[in-house]
């Protein structure tokens, strides 16, 4: 894909897990995709992604490898995503 640098995925994990928070390492992989799809370089070229990533998510939420927090949170910036602007 190729849309994020894994320069800049694997400094922000860096930044994230050297941080107060423990995070397990699909914690982590949730954490620093929302920041990606938060931010404003990347909302529309992540776009089609958003779907897929959240289905991931739950998966990894059934089968107990990510807290229900970091799943909440990333649904919650997707959807504040698809809302049209005003």
């Amino acid at each position: 894909m190729g849309i994020v640098d894994r320069q800049e995925v694997r400094k922000l994990a860096e930044i994230q897990n050297s941080g107060p928070i423990p995070y397990s390492t699909h914690d982590l992989a949730l954490s620093v995709a929302t920041s990606f799809f938060d931010h404003p370089d990347y909302v529309n070229s992540l776009k089609d992604f958003r779907a897929l990533v959240l289905l991931q998510a739950i998966m990894w939420f059934q089968e107990g490898l990510v807290a229900p927090v970091w799943v909440e949170n990333f649904e919650k910036i997707l959807t504040k995503l698809e809302q049209p602007e005003s």
